[in-house]
């Protein structure tokens, strides 16, 4: 029995009642259109992945660079120069004589002295929303970074001058003055 179901399966008329060759032209129509759309579905993703990654990158490239700054000891004075500041707002309070605060271009920057340590700390949060006919993305970036260092002398944050002269921000912490006192010494022999 099952010889003869072979046997009709390849008989002359089975064989031209389906032909090999218009299916298999079928399969290749169909696959090159299936090819087709995975691929432009693929440029798209790939579109899209791409201009999310610029749009990252320009935002954190422009609105996320850390302040950069420097601290010297000049003329009796710790000077602070923090570099690429805009913004034309700058707010400056200081709190228990040992804090100040500087808010300025989206940035909050600490300045903390105790005893003769110098601490300054920026803190930066980055929102940014993009809307598109297809899409909308949002992003928030923090950053954050503390510097310290130990300085000849105490700062007065009671004396405390901030200027601001373009995109440069100088804030000059007085140095108190060293008090010499001389202790007197007993020797007994």
């Amino acid at each position: 029995m099952k010889k003869l179901s072979l046997l009709l399966l390849l008989s002359p008329a089975a064989l031209s009642a389906f032909s090999f060759e218009e299916f298999g032209k079928q399969m290749d129509e169909q696959m090159r259109k299936m090819d087709e759309v995975i691929h432009q579905q693929a440029q798209t993703v790939q579109d899209n992945m791409d201009k999310a990654r610029d749009e990252i990158a320009t935002a954190f490239a422009t609105k996320n660079s850390g302040a950069s700054f420097k601290l010297e000891e000049v003329d009796n004075n710790a000077v602070l120069t923090f570099s690429d500041i805009k913004g034309d707002s700058v707010v400056a309070k200081t709190t228990d004589n040992d804090l100040l605060t500087i808010i300025v271009d989206g940035k909050t920057i600490k300045v903390h002295a105790q005893n003769k340590f110098l601490s300054v700390a920026i803190n930066q949060q980055v929102k940014q929303e993009t809307k598109d006919d297809n899409q909308q993305s949002s992003m928030t970036s923090y950053s954050s970074s503390q510097v310290g260092k130990t300085l000849s002398q105490e700062v007065d944050l009671n004396n405390v001058s901030v200027e601001k002269d373009g995109d440069v921000l100088t804030v000059k912490l007085p140095m108190k003055k060293s008090k010499t006192r001389t202790i007197p010494v007993n020797i007994k022999k």
